[in-house]
């Protein structure tokens, strides 16, 4: 019975250690910090990758970190190098930049500040470090923008579903995707495509007023010209 009341009240302190006001705002703040260290470490990366990637894929993070004669050129240093190698190379590439995102939106509303519902970013986040990798990967095929996960993973599809089969999942989910997010229904996308492709016999009253402006004008040439 005391261990259970012991394990109870510690998970009511630390809850409660979260809903505090004080320390929501301690949090929020330490997130918009490593939100903003991540995109920079990331960007300095996509300029330094070639030299940073190489020295931290052939030493380990402990060598790096302690050896003074390692010297990486990330603007943020060695961690911004780690990070940037971890989660830009090993894992998701370009679209590694949805977790400083997550990190900014999570510390804004920590303080007060609701921009968008954190549930839906955090679903949104998840299908983007996924889809985002591979797609890049299949049609582009950089290394570097894709990532790791970008890399297995397509070539495990197109091993599976061939290269025509991984093109048309790609397209398929996409449309999943930008069907539930913005509520579009198979009407309006039939009668998006119906008014994107016009009608043979059909002549556009744009068209007819275009026409008579053209002999309107033609006539008045004709009439100086007699004149």
């Amino acid at each position: 019975r005391k261990t259970k009341s012991g394990k109870s009240e510690g998970l009511k302190n630390f809850l409660d250690f979260f809903k505090n006001e004080t320390n929501q705002k301690v949090i929020g703040f330490t997130l918009i910090l490593f939100s903003l260290y991540f995109f920079i470490s990331f960007t300095s990366s996509f300029f330094q990758w070639k030299e940073d990637f190489s020295i931290v894929k052939n030493n380990s993070w402990i060598s790096i970190l302690t050896d003074s004669e390692i010297v990486v050129k990330n603007a943020l240093g060695k961690f911004g190098s780690l990070f940037s190698y971890l989660f830009v190379y090993v894992l998701f590439g370009i679209s590694a930049y949805f977790i400083p995102l997550f990190l900014l939106f999570s510390g804004i509303q920590l303080l007060g500040y609701r921009l968008l519902s954190i549930k839906k970013h955090i679903r949104q986040s998840i299908w983007g470090l996924i889809w985002i990798p591979v797609f890049i990967y299949h049609f582009f095929n950089s290394q570097i923008l894709a990532g790791g996960i970008g890399i297995t993973s397509t070539e495990f599809l197109e091993s599976l579903l061939g290269n025509i089969g991984t093109t048309l999942l790609l397209i398929t989910t996409f449309l999943i995707f930008i069907t539930i997010k913005f509520n579009i229904s198979l009407e309006k996308i039939f009668f998006l495509i119906k008014n994107l492709i016009p009608n043979k016999g059909e002549i556009k009253l744009q068209d007819i007023k275009e026409v008579e402006v053209d002999n309107i004008s033609d006539l008045h040439e004709t009439g100086t010209i007699e004149n």
